[in-house]
């Protein structure tokens, strides 16, 4: 499902930035939390290593297995020339209905935005929205085909205050991935959002290229470029590039860590983000 920069869940909007004494305060003890609670979850079930469609922006094509529901979560923090920001919460589940098809809630997430002496909070909108598998890759004489899936996505005006988006902003996204070698895939991400900033509504396309890599042992990393165009309604193009690292612990859960740069015409920042994913 495709993924918004790296705050508010929303491809139209940049990566917000963090309020490093909140950032101090909140990531200890997120991570303290998690900590505890995977080491309960984090064990075989006999089905393939967990998948999940974070810490990067660009979303796979892999489906959570059938009889299983996914939670994904986590914080996000930045920082740049026009102010700071934290977000937290980004839960996104995923519960798939037959082989090859998923439905995925994103619940609102609770952001905190400074500029100077001013500041503002509250919760950013939900969405939902679904994954189909397309393609099934498979071995062939010159390596393996790739894997294809759709997203669909839209979404849902339960934020609050100047947080929330009144209209429903639906977007599609067309996933691939592809097994370069038994250690390093390729995933992208193409599509297309009827997005609203203000009032006026816009159409923005944006894709992305994230090249993973195994790093030996339970350790993965990622490196990833991801754009848009507009950024916003009536604004130039906006570039992210980032790069992470994955800890599976047993089968069923993953911790995962990113920092990265926005760029493109307008304020720049860079953001950094935590989070933790389980399936059962």
């Amino acid at each position: 499902m495709k993924k918004e920069l790296p705050i508010s869940q929303a491809p139209a909007r940049t990566p917000a930035r963090t309020v490093k004494g909140a950032a101090r305060r909140v990531v200890p003890v997120l991570l303290l939390t998690l900590l505890s609670s995977v080491s309960a979850l984090a064990q075989g079930s006999g089905v393939p290593p967990i998948s999940t469609d974070r810490p990067d922006l660009t979303n796979g094509t892999d489906i959570v297995p059938l009889g299983m529901l996914q939670l994904e979560t986590g914080v996000t923090f930045a920082n740049g020339g026009d102010g700071a920001s934290i977000g937290l919460g980004e839960l996104n589940f995923r519960l798939p209905l037959a082989r090859g098809f998923e439905v995925t809630v994103q619940a609102a997430g609770w952001a905190r935005e400074g500029t100077g002496d001013a500041s503002a909070s509250g919760f950013t909108d939900g969405a939902i929205g679904c994954k189909i598998r397309l393609l099934n890759g498979h071995p062939t004489a010159a390596g393996a085909s790739p894997r294809v899936a759709l997203l669909l996505l839209t979404s849902l005006p339960t934020g609050s205050g100047g947080f929330q988006d009144p209209r429903l902003q639906p977007q599609a996204t067309l996933a691939m991935d592809l097994d370069i070698t038994s250690s390093v895939s390729l995933s992208t991400n193409l599509g297309v959002m009827h997005g609203d900033d203000d009032g006026q509504r816009y159409t923005q396309a944006y894709g992305g290229l994230s090249l993973g890599f195994a790093m030996g042992g339970p350790w993965s990393g990622f490196l990833e470029g991801f754009g848009y165009q507009p950024g916003s309604a009536g604004g130039a193009s906006r570039r992210v590039v980032d790069a992470g690292v994955q800890l599976l612990l047993g089968n069923d859960v993953m911790l995962d860590g990113r920092v990265g740069r926005t760029g493109g015409d307008g304020p720049q920042s860079t953001f950094g983000g935590l989070g933790v994913s389980f399936r059962w």
